[in-house]
């Protein structure tokens, strides 16, 4: 009999989740509060931001080298080729980045800095790509409570706005690409709770039915998620074989009335 696989969302240091696959068992109830994330996280910023120790043009050089890799990668390919053949020609006009995590720990840990790097690799080659197939620049915003300042002033030299919270929830709308990797379920909620955005990058709807949740957290009872899950089709994301950053990924494209 083939092993039945489940997902958990286990907490990282820097307030955000990740989604693991983890063999049959009842997994744990999880009550994750939106404002006790957000405190928490803030307050990890603030003491990176004292210890930081890097430049922007370190930031940027490493950047540059960890991009020029995945792009390497068949997996930035496939996602290339996933955006121009799913998603909608055009009406993605902003693009809301949530949670892609610092670039800059404080501990200087590889492995966070590496993910975060790529994702920002990948959310810019989906934006590239409807750029170009629309015809028209998309306004992107990124919105993360951990960012130090380092963090925002290389998002700003990419050309991009950084954002506060709740201002990047508030933007999401009909006409937005919504980014946000492996985060906490009142994350997705109050991001999506005022409307359903055209396109969506982040934990398939299908592992939260997987946990053992309160009816109040429950995504699916989000009438716009909802809605999400019957109007856009959902394609897997393309997984970085050299990190877990898109583990139990999918993007989610309106399909075309």
């Amino acid at each position: 009999m083939s092993q039945s696989i489940t997902a958990t969302a286990t907490p990282l240091d820097d307030g955000w989740t990740v989604v693991k696959p983890k063999s049959r068992q009842r997994a744990p109830k999880l009550r994750p509060k939106s404002r006790q994330i957000l405190a928490q996280a803030s307050a990890s910023a603030s003491q990176a931001d004292v210890k930081r120790v890097r430049s922007i043009a370190e930031i940027t050089a490493q950047y540059d080298r960890i991009r020029t890799q995945y792009e390497s990668e068949a997996s930035y390919t496939k996602l290339r080729d996933l955006v121009k053949e799913h998603a909608p020609k055009k009406g993605v006009k902003k693009a809301v980045c949530l949670g892609i995590g610092t670039f800059d720990p404080v501990d200087g840990g590889w492995e966070m800095k590496k993910k975060a790097f790529i994702q920002l690799a990948a959310f810019l080659l989906m934006v590239q790509v409807l750029e170009h197939q629309s015809h028209t620049s998309i306004d992107c915003a990124f919105q993360e409570p951990v960012f130090t300042t380092s963090d925002k002033e290389f998002i700003k030299s990419l050309g991009h706005r950084v954002v506060d919270s709740p201002e990047g929830f508030d933007m999401v709308g009909q006409d937005t690409l919504l980014f946000g990797i492996h985060l906490y379920r009142p994350i997705y909620i109050q991001a999506m709770e005022k409307a359903t955005p055209i396109m969506f990058v982040g934990t398939e709807l299908d592992v939260w039915d997987t946990l053992s949740i309160d009816k109040k957290d429950d995504i699916l009872d989000v009438p716009t998620i909802k809605q999400m899950s019957q109007t856009h089709s959902k394609h897997t994301f393309p997984k970085d074989d050299t990190t877990n950053s898109f583990t139990n990924t999918a993007v989610y494209c309106k399909e075309a009335s």
